[in-house]
């Protein structure tokens, strides 16, 4: 079997044999047979990445192409519109692996898909993606209502299933917010500003996963108000 002959780009080479039929007639009398194969045009693939949420698109994301069958590879990021494309692709079954996005998202938990690309098709993969949970830390005076928020309570998060660790202070609002990786965090209260004191139950446990918006919050007493009152003793 004769090796095909490549096409020019942007054409794709046939896979398949060209049929012809000569008859006994023409090989007796000499004649000419004419084939004609007609080539088609290589493949295109665009890949659009967007935010689960909203539709908007997301730049910079970057992308591995894998040939299934005959070593095709290519490593591509999307621009400013969200997109990446890839035009003159040989026929075949390709694998298309999401290896890395920028903050404040995260790479979804089946992060390649599959797709088949005949010759002249145009086809489009959509990879849609979840931000990094946001956790909001409130610090309230227990009891108060509306709540009265403490500013300047130093809290400590740390990773349950991480070595994720981080210090935080509530602002002149009394809260804080943060994005972090999906998983299970403890919160701890390290220490309040007077007049308030630390309760028996410093620390929450929380699981956040993509795309979530949690609040944890902490309640506080106020210490104890003692006041001394100084008698004369001749008054008495």
């Amino acid at each position: 079997m004769n090796t095909p002959t490549p096409a020019p780009a942007p054409y794709a080479t046939l896979t398949e044999p060209v049929i012809a039929h000569v008859d006994q007639a023409t090989i007796n009398g000499g004649g000419t047979v004419t084939v004609t194969a007609s080539d088609k045009r290589l493949s295109n693939l665009t890949i659009l990445k967007r935010d689960a949420q909203t539709g908007d698109m997301i730049p910079n994301t970057h992308f591995e192409i894998r040939g299934i069958h005959y070593g095709f590879h290519d490593d591509i990021t999307t621009g400013p519109d969200g997109k990446a494309v890839l035009t003159g692709i040989p026929v075949d079954s390709y694998e298309v692996t999401e290896k890395s996005v920028p903050d404040p998202w995260v790479v979804g938990e089946e992060p390649t898909q599959t797709i088949w690309l005949e010759a002249g098709d145009n086809k489009e993969l959509i990879f849609d993606n979840m931000k990094q949970p946001l956790l909001k830390i409130a610090k309230v005076e227990k009891g108060t209502n509306p709540a009265v928020y403490i500013p300047n309570t130093a809290f400590v998060i740390e990773g349950i299933d991480s070595d994720y660790r981080h210090d935080v202070t509530t602002g002149p609002d009394g809260t804080v917010e943060l994005r972090v990786a999906p998983g299970t965090y403890k919160i701890t209260e390290r220490s309040v500003p007077e007049p308030y004191f630390i309760s028996d139950t410093p620390s929450q446990t929380i699981s956040l996963n993509p795309g979530d918006e949690k609040e944890v919050r902490f309640e506080n007493q106020k210490l104890p108000l003692l006041t001394l009152k100084k008698i004369d003793a001749d008054s008495q």
